[in-house]
């Protein structure tokens, strides 16, 4: 029987919950909006299955460290720019589908709720694309995952490096399966998500309806701005450090406790790694591109047959040195250090409270701070404007 102790050793991917064979578990938010499983003790029969496939308690990741790296964008304009850097999810998601196969990744629903959901359709691609920095729910898609396995179909799944571990404690390593994983600064609450929304609605007069973490259509990808679409078609679009809700989750003052001592970074969980190139311009000028370039890490023979499969789909599959391509995004390899102000914050974070003020006093850096994060910023513009541009 699961009993969570240490809030940093659940990641709440929801493996548990969803394979009890008696549905002696259920996923409960606490104070903060995370997700945790509560065991019914009279349904539970202590078979020992929720601890067995709980990545926490036990993974074995057969991957090394990633054997190669790719800059990588797609032909296509239109899907490029919808993705977050170089539009690699889309074209790895087609050619499944065009397979006959399915695709499970996040996705906001109707009631800007972000869930896990499963689909054979092109048309759902939209939806799953782009990054989304907070925690999806998986709610049943690994049992849905395991029938379209059982059935024959090819499989595409796509999360951060713990729901991918969670998968494959779930429905093991399947010769129909493959995998993608982010790179993964950390997750927020769906609860600090809602009271951002609400702050955008008390702010603007009108409620939110979709909204674009990454949104590079006016300045670009290294430039790139947070955007949300109102109900009556207007928009509330900020850069990152005037946003409330990026500036807190940039300084980490709302991310899931296990989030600050992730065991998922290294080696990577998933066939292949998706991520920002950042410092491309440093490490091969030659792929340098403002319409977004991505990262990709080979972590697995089969992610090395699938990228080889796609790659007529790319204007640019570029291999570059592994070890140098991964240094200027440390989401691959390196947990971060909860903000000092992390546990006032959800103290004092209620429907009443201005969202906005809150992130902008809670979330301000020491002077020390800030010097690093400005002269970080510097170096990386640096990097960006010194690059050749397509």
């Amino acid at each position: 029987m699961i009993r969570i102790t240490d809030r940093k050793k659940c990641c709440g991917c929801e493996a548990c919950a969803q394979m009890c064979p008696h549905g002696a578990i259920a996923m409960r938010h606490d104070t903060e909006g995370f997700a945790y499983p509560h065991i019914d003790p009279d349904a539970c029969t202590d078979c020992g299955l929720c601890e067995r496939i709980c990545p926490e308690i036990a993974f074995d990741n057969p991957n090394a460290m990633p054997t190669a790296a790719y800059a990588a964008w797609a032909t296509d304009d239109g899907i490029r720019m919808e993705g977050s850097s170089g539009g690699m999810f889309p074209v790895l998601a087609r050619y499944v589908l065009d397979r006959g196969g399915t695709v499970c990744a996040a996705a906001f629903d109707k009631d800007m709720t972000l869930r896990h959901t499963i689909s054979d359709e092109r048309s759902a691609l939209c939806a799953m694309t782009g990054s989304k920095y907070m925690q999806s729910s998986a709610g049943d898609c690994f049992l849905h995952i395991r029938q379209a396995l059982h059935e024959g179909r090819e499989v595409l799944f796509c999360g951060t490096p713990c729901q991918v571990a969670g998968v494959y404690n779930t429905v093991g390593r399947h010769p129909k399966l493959t995998t993608l994983d982010v790179a993964c600064h950390g997750v927020a609450s769906p609860k600090v998500f809602d009271t951002y929304r609400q702050w955008i609605r008390r702010t603007t007069g009108r409620s939110a309806v979709c909204t674009l973490f990454r949104d590079k259509r006016p300045n670009g990808w290294s430039d790139y701005r947070i955007t949300n679409t109102l109900e009556d078609g207007s928009e509330y679009s900020a850069a990152p450090a005037d946003d409330p809700f990026i500036r807190g989750y940039l300084a980490n003052l709302y991310l899931r406790p296990s989030c600050h001592d992730c065991r998922f970074k290294t080696p990577r969980t998933a066939d292949l790694t998706l991520a920002d190139f950042w410092g491309v311009a440093k490490v091969c000028p030659e792929a340098y591109d403002e319409r977004g370039v991505s990262l990709v890490l080979v972590n697995s023979r089969r992610g090395a047959e699938l990228l080889e499969a796609i790659a007529g789909s790319l204007a640019i599959l570029h291999e570059t040195d592994v070890a140098r391509a991964m240094r200027y995004n440390p989401a691959l390899t390196r947990s971060v250090t909860p903000h000092r102000n992390r546990e006032r914050f959800f103290r004092e974070m209620t429907e009443e409270t201005d969202f906005g003020k809150l992130t902008e006093c809670l979330a301000r850096q020491s002077l020390r701070q800030a010097t690093s994060t400005a002269l970080k910023s510097m170096i990386k513009k640096t990097l960006n404007i010194s690059g050749t541009k397509h």
